[in-house]
């Protein structure tokens, strides 16, 4: 926009200037009368922008408790799987044990014996293995959790 008014007016122009008149008026304002929606457009944005970031934040979130949970439930599958491993052993020395007895009555072979020495010494190895990983289940529980301090 720009406006401009210019009024001059002189009568005699003698050294002693008996009549002169000068006006002037002038504004100048440049701005975009129509931006095309820009502003609700920077909104809309804004608004969107806002939105996704808190969508990304809740799946963030999700995605913790997920895994939080799913080594919950691995924590919990290990103490099992060791309490189940413990009795396997007991029954193992206990079979070994009666395995010995009935080869001393001549019930049993020196091969029985062996194998049930053998299914004991498998169980051990299940027992530290379960062991193991109850061990690593923890570990990973409290660092999904953040309560791991090292």
């Amino acid at each position: 926009v720009s406006l401009g008014v210019q009024h001059s007016q002189s009568d005699n122009a003698s050294p002693a200037l008996l009549s002169d008149d000068d006006t002037r008026v002038s504004l100048n304002l440049r701005m975009p009368l129509l931006s095309g929606g820009e502003n609700r457009a920077r909104r809309r944005q804004a608004v969107a922008n806002r939105s996704a970031a808190r969508f990304a934040l809740r799946d963030a979130e999700a995605e913790v408790d997920l895994f939080t949970t799913e080594d919950w439930a691995r924590e919990r599958m290990a103490v099992a799987a060791l309490s189940a491993e413990t009795e396997r052993l007991r029954s193992a020395e206990l079979a070994l044990e009666g395995v010995e007895r009935g080869l001393n009555a001549g019930l049993w072979t020196i091969v029985d014996v062996l194998d049930a020495s053998d299914q004991v010494l498998r169980a051990r190895l299940s027992l530290a293995e379960a062991t193991r990983e109850l061990r690593l289940a923890r570990v990973r529980l409290a660092l999904s959790s953040g309560a791991f301090v090292y």
